[in-house]
Formats: structure tokens, C-alpha cells, sequence
């Protein structure tokens, strides 16, 4: 995991697995911790994969909450030949989330 600042740039990073489960209702956030979950109705979402895995983008856009506080957040799912990234930003913060996926699994 990476934190980033706002300009992208990389203010720390952490060897921490997190498991994203997004639908078209919901979306959950879990760090490995178990401390920082957060969950949210999903209100926006956009989705367009010409080729699954491997090239492609989703947008999903919910009101994320934790046990702190609700954030107005944009998860951004991309792969780009294949190297699938996770980015969570949201107004609330002063830094966004970017997440490298080893290892996704589709449910349908």
C-alpha cells in the first residue's frame, strides 16, 4: 500500500494486504489489521473492461465509513497490460490510497 499526497507523490508505504470486495451495491475495505474497515453503499459506478483482467477501468463512487468518520470516496479499479491498481481518494483526506493487486478473483 501506498499513501500519496496529493500532487501523487509517495509519502509513505506499508506491506499491508487488503481485501477489496466491490459490487454493484456495496463495497468493503478490509486491511489486513481489521482496524481501519470501512464499507458504504455504493452510489455511483462505472465499469468498462474491454479485455478482463488485463485492460480496463471501474469507478465507484460511495459515502465509505469507518469507525472515525464518513469519507465521499472514489474508488478507481485500472489494469493497464495486465498490472491491475486500486486507488482510493476522497475530499475529506489530504492523501489517496494506491493499492497494486497481486491477486483478484471475479464473482459473478
Amino acid at each position: 500500500m501506498k499513501i500519496l499526497d496529493n500532487s501523487g507523490n509517495v509519502k509513505n508505504e506499508k506491506d499491508e494486504h487488503v481485501i477489496i470486495e466491490a459490487g454493484n451495491n456495496k463495497i468493503i475495505v478490509s486491511p489486513a489489521d481489521g482496524d481501519h474497515k470501512m464499507e458504504g453503499i455504493v452510489t455511483e459506478y462505472t465499469c468498462k473492461w474491454p479485455e478482463e483482467g488485463k485492460n480496463g477501468k471501474t469507478i465507484i463512487k460511495s459515502q465509505l465509513t469507518d469507525k472515525e468518520k464518513v469519507r465521499n470516496a472514489t474508488i478507481t479499479i485500472e489494469a493497464v497490460n495486465g498490472k491491475i491498481t486500486i486507488t482510493l481518494e476522497a475530499p475529506e483526506e489530504t492523501t489517496k490510497i494506491l493499492l497494486e493487486v497481486e491477486d483478484y478473483e471475479t464473482v459473478k
